[in-house]
């Protein structure tokens, strides 16, 4: 059925339905939770860590299928994963200690060596933003850190935003727990800031009611 072209468009607060305004006074209310998923027995889980960074979507839904379709298997994999691939991030420390060297030319060096690792030094950039520095330092981080507050486009990035949405989707008990152990990881991590964010969607919080003192 034509319904004319669609005038708006709203998310509900969960994000798991989109409702359509239509050209024709109807409104059609799509629920996006709605994915099909392989047959278990066929599917791959450990072929999918690959497919989950990669830059194309079509790949990339296919690997979060094929985790979500093994909800018994799917969280610990892929928290196992994640947990194996935790490095200590001893090169980005290094770089900004070298933010407020003597030299004009190393702190100059540090930072175009920062800016190329982009959402890599994300994590030590938000902690050294949390310290006492020159104020030349401070303008060098501020600048750092406000290139990376976009999307991580990266492999890792997508990886980490694909897992997370995947654990949101799946919603066992188990899939929560581990999108509660991402979201106590180091502030800006994207692992870590997505999660937070679908732990948000999964377990909103109640609303806040404060209690009168007006007598009344």
């Amino acid at each position: 059925r034509r319904r004319g072209p669609a005038s708006s468009c709203a998310f509900t607060a969960d994000s798991r339905h989109l409702a359509v305004a239509h050209g024709d006074s109807t409104v059609t209310v799509h629920d996006l939770a709605a994915w099909p998923l392989p047959d278990p027995t066929t599917v791959d889980v450990a072929a999918a860590w690959s497919d989950l960074g990669s830059p194309d979507a079509g790949r990339a839904d296919r690997a979060m299928r094929a985790v979500a379709a093994r909800p018994d298997q799917g969280p610990e994999w892929l928290r196992s994963q994640f947990a194996a691939e935790v490095r200590p991030d001893t090169r980005a420390a290094q770089l900004i200690a070298q933010l407020d060297a003597p030299r004009y030319a190393v702190r100059e060096r540090a930072q175009v060596e920062l800016a190329r690792l982009g959402h890599a030094a994300r994590v030590a950039l938000v902690a050294a933003g949390r310290t006492k520095v020159s104020p030349e330092c401070r303008q060098r981080l501020d600048a750092l850190l406000g290139a990376v507050s976009g999307p991580d486009l990266s492999a890792d990035g997508l990886r980490a935003d694909r897992a997370v949405e995947t654990m949101e989707r799946v919603r066992t008990p188990e899939a929560v727990r581990v999108l509660k152990e991402w979201s106590a990881g180091p502030d800006g991590a994207t692992l870590t800031e997505s999660a937070r964010l679908a732990l948000a969607r999964v377990e909103p919080r109640p609303a806040r009611i404060e209690a009168s003192t007006s007598g009344r």
